[in-house]
């Protein structure tokens, strides 16, 4: 076995050795945890709409913007996030963000919306909790 627990040499990683219900000891990287990534749709200037995750969407936002984020938002120049959601893991959100560049403009627009939509919804069942 690596003793880098199958990483890269270069991507240090921290473990801890954890008893389970059955008694076995499994070894979890601790690191995994603290960290959140995000999948993001961004608008563009000419109306089109730019995918990609990130563990800091101001970060990544300000880097399109001033034109070392990527060759097409360089090229489009951006204006707003439009979409942001929490991923607890790289795969999964690499995974999401791979479904999400297959779909048509209409169904990302719609996931757009839809997320708005729930938003609203949220506060005003708030609103009328409080009154």
């Amino acid at each position: 076995k690596r003793r880098d627990g199958g990483f890269r040499q270069n991507s240090p990683r921290v473990f801890e050795i954890q008893r389970e219900r059955a008694g076995r000891e499994v070894m979890v990287c601790l690191d995994s945890f603290d960290i959140m990534y995000f999948v993001y749709l961004i608008e563009c200037k000419d109306g089109s709409l730019y995918t990609g995750i990130t563990t800091n969407v101001e970060r990544r936002f300000n880097e399109h913007k001033n034109g070392v984020g990527g060759h097409y938002t360089n090229a489009k120049k951006v204006v707003r996030v439009v979409y942001v959601e929490k991923r607890p893991h790289r795969s999964s959100a690499l995974k999401r963000e791979a479904e999400i560049k297959s779909w048509t403009r209409q169904r990302k627009l719609n996931l757009i919306k839809f997320k708005a939509v729930k938003r609203g919804l949220r506060s005003k069942k708030k609103k009328n909790k409080n009154e």
